[in-house]
């Protein structure tokens, strides 16, 4: 089963997606004026948490499991407009997160922090800890990928 989620970019500066088996793949684009989320849901008895809610300046998106039905969401995509900083909590699942290939380019890196207990890191996107753009990526089992896109 597949579901979709949207919300208007407007005034979202950070966003938060918290994850407990589903793979998540995030877009980041330059021309995007709404923040999109796709997640493939594994049914069972019942539906799989599934959502997006904006606090604040935040947008925080949820993929988890329900103990009972076998219900989860497996894989999330969601597309965010580039000036927005993104933040990934997961258990179990890869992450990969693609940026436009115009953004390579001096002058614009990303404070990026990436954690995984069983997995590999990979960032091959220009880096400053010390850019207001930041990226942070934690999962207790997965890869963590950030590269450029074409």
């Amino acid at each position: 089963m597949h579901r979709s989620l949207r919300e208007p970019a407007e005034g979202v500066e950070r966003l938060v997606v918290q994850s407990e088996v589903a793979d998540v793949n995030v877009v980041v684009r330059s021309d995007l004026d709404v923040v999109t989320a796709h997640g493939d849901l594994r049914v069972g008895i019942g539906e799989a948490p599934f959502a997006m809610r904006r606090v604040g300046d935040e947008l925080r998106i949820t993929a988890m499991c329900r103990p009972v039905g076998g219900i989860c969401v497996d894989r999330v995509t969601i597309a965010v407009p580039f000036d927005v900083d993104i933040a990934i909590m997961s258990t179990a699942g890869d992450i990969d997160i693609g940026l436009p290939a115009s953004s390579d380019r001096p002058g614009v890196e990303f404070a990026v922090t990436t954690a995984t207990d069983v997995g590999t890191t990979s960032a091959r996107i220009r880096t400053d800890p010390r850019s207001p753009r930041s990226i942070e990526v934690v999962t207790d089992l997965g890869d963590i990928t950030l590269a450029y896109r074409r």
